[in-house]
């Protein structure tokens, strides 16, 4: 690779220092044995420059709201040796982020490095990988070196702007917080009880007290409140992140609010399988096996007050049973460009 082609000074240098050496042991004297002594000790000093290995201290990351990486770190010789080097580059060689960072090192004993914020692949990071040249003294001999830098991030799906994301709820008349779980239900009475010292004053029933003389309490019939069920299909789709950032977007946004359970169904190490944790969301991938998808998705319990199902629209699935107080919502790539200001039609 080109980072390991020796340069033209470095060139220049051994040339003439052979050049030194044929003179001095054709022509040996006390000026031409002065001169090599001198070169030989410049080369030795300019080797010895670039022998080190670095360390690393205080080591801070940051996760953005917009999903972008903030990194500084410091970094030292072993030993607390100074720097040799003139400047260092330190480049980010992660897939999708190629970041170069340039400091000044000569006499220094420690250096701080800060990446300005950067974008990293949705998934679960130990390390990231850095790369370190420089050059040593008169440029003679260079530097490089392969470090992993430990980190622990988690990069999740890059949310969406709550606006366009509440544009996309309305138009599709999905329920937000306004949503009221026993809003077309009447309350039962179960008991008429005596006051117990745990009760609070509010809820004693004036009417009943009146009668017997005795504070009363109603106690009521309890309804289950209902769950908010939200479904992603992940099969192959040229918008398959985009698919899985408006899935995580509904789930922060609704789980504020509602009792939300999510149910991921794609491929997590080569398997097809459907996963319901937060943490999910970093680790599955689109899955080929259609069959497997909809076999998981008529497999699960809709007992809920409403399911949203985000999924490719070329992924076909049949009818699913609900009970007729349960709304459902299919969500697709078209829904996509709601959220760009874009019109479609069903």
């Amino acid at each position: 690779m080109k980072r390991y082609l020796p340069s033209w000074r470095s060139l220049s240098f051994f040339f003439f220092y052979f050049f030194i050496i044929f003179y001095t042991f054709t022509f040996p004297g006390t000026v031409t044995w002065f001169i090599f002594y001198t070169f030989t000790l410049v080369l030795l000093i300019a080797f010895l420059s670039t022998r080190l290995t670095i360390k690393f201290k205080d080591i801070n990351w940051k996760v953005q709201a917009n999903g972008k990486v903030d990194l500084l770190f410091k970094i030292t010789p072993r030993w607390s040796w100074l720097f040799m080097l003139s400047s260092l580059k330190f480049t980010l060689l992660e897939p999708t982020t190629l970041k170069t960072v340039y400091s000044d090192a000569f006499f220094r004993r420690m250096i701080q490095v800060h990446f300005d914020p950067f974008s990293l692949t949705r998934g679960q990071y130990n390390h990231l990988s850095l790369e370190v040249e420089g050059y040593g003294l008169f440029g003679i001999f260079n530097y490089y070196s392969k470090q992993n830098l430990p980190v622990l991030l988690s990069i999740f799906p890059e949310p969406l702007s709550k606006s366009n994301l509440i544009s996309l709820m309305d138009n599709q008349s999905i329920n937000s917080n306004r949503y009221n779980p026993f809003s077309n239900h009447e309350f039962q009475v179960k008991e008429i009880r005596t006051y117990q010292t745990r009760d609070s004053l509010s809820s004693i029933d004036w009417k009943s007290s009146l009668k017997r003389e005795q504070w009363m309490i109603k106690e009521y019939e309890t309804e289950e409140i209902k769950p908010i069920i939200l479904c992603f299909l992940g099969s192959p789709s040229l918008q398959f992140e985009q698919l899985l950032s408006l899935t995580y977007s509904l789930y922060q946004y609704l789980s504020v609010s509602h009792d939300t359970i999510v149910h991921l169904i794609g491929d997590f190490e080569g398997i097809t399988l459907s996963k319901n944790n937060k943490g999910d969301f970093l680790t599955i991938q689109p899955s080929t096996n259609t069959q497997k998808i909809k076999q998981l998705i008529n497999n699960l319990d809709y007992k809920a007050a409403q399911v949203l199902i985000v999924k490719p629209s070329d992924l076909t699935i049949s009818s699913l049973s609900f009970n007729q107080s349960v709304s459902s919502t299919v969500l697709t790539e078209n829904h996509l460009k709601i959220m760009k200001g874009e019109r479609f039609n069903e």
